[in-house]
């Protein structure tokens, strides 16, 4: 019987003598995907702990072992900048804010965008052209997983739920926001009015 993803990470974490992951470690078991549900999974049923964007660690049990783990987490992150890790209730900012690079600043144009259009679109609508969009790039042979992904939203996700990935902050959100079908809902003049928001 074949050993899930999940199943994978949990025999790889017990046998680590780490205390402080990155997602970038368990890349090797599955696609970003999986291994971020994966580890969601794991996170939930209390192994380890989410402390930041694609940062884990074991559980605490004392503020010297939280000093420890920061001390863990500026190592492993080396250069970065800029990064909130939560440690209970405790939040750190490590580094010196930067300027934005060009893919920090896309992913912040695209939920402004995906905002917009919330706020103009009635949802049937935003339904309806997606769906016709992904037809469309179907029948041309341009598709990926997060097509699939978004044509299964787009036909039986509540609102709620289409909202949730469209506006929401979680890793999920930002990822199916890079493949957005919901082209062609705002002219030009809004589209560069928001582009023109996010890059100043």
């Amino acid at each position: 019987m074949k050993t899930s993803i999940k199943e994978q990470i949990k025999a790889s974490l017990k046998a680590s003598r780490k205390q402080v992951f990155l997602r970038a470690d368990f890349t090797h078991f599955g696609e970003y995907r999986q291994v971020t549900r994966a580890l969601s999974s794991l996170a939930s049923e209390g192994l380890i702990n989410r402390v930041g964007y694609g940062i884990y660690c074991r559980k605490m049990g004392s503020d010297s072992q939280t000093n420890q783990i920061v001390g863990k987490i500026k190592s492993r992150l080396g250069k970065r900048v800029n990064r909130l890790i939560q440690l209970g209730e405790i939040s750190i900012r490590l580094g010196q804010p930067q300027p934005p690079n060009a893919q920090v600043s896309l992913d912040a144009f695209k939920l402004r965008l995906a905002q917009e259009i919330i706020r103009q679109v009635e949802f049937s609508d935003i339904r309806e052209k997606s769906l016709a969009n992904l037809s469309r790039w179907k029948l041309n042979g341009v598709w990926s997983s997060a097509y699939d992904e978004w044509e299964q939203l787009m036909k039986s996700g509540s609102e709620a739920k289409i909202m949730a990935i469209m506006i929401g902050q979680d890793e999920d959100a930002n990822r199916l926001r890079q493949s957005a079908p919901y082209t062609g809902l705002l002219d030009q003049q809004t589209v560069e009015r928001v582009r023109e928001a996010t890059t100043a």
